[in-house]
């Protein structure tokens, strides 16, 4: 799954750690290259 920086800010997180958990919904890329991570939440 992709995340992009963009989802990140905008969850309120200012940023990700290698092998942290999360939860997220997914929806379509608008430029057609598969489903994005949205709505990212800290899992714990």
């Amino acid at each position: 799954i992709f995340v992009h920086i963009s989802a990140v800010q905008a969850s309120g997180l200012s940023g990700l750690s290698e092998n942290q958990k999360v939860s997220f919904d997914t929806e379509p890329d608008r430029r057609g290259k598969g489903p994005k991570a949205v709505n990212l939440q800290i899992a714990g």
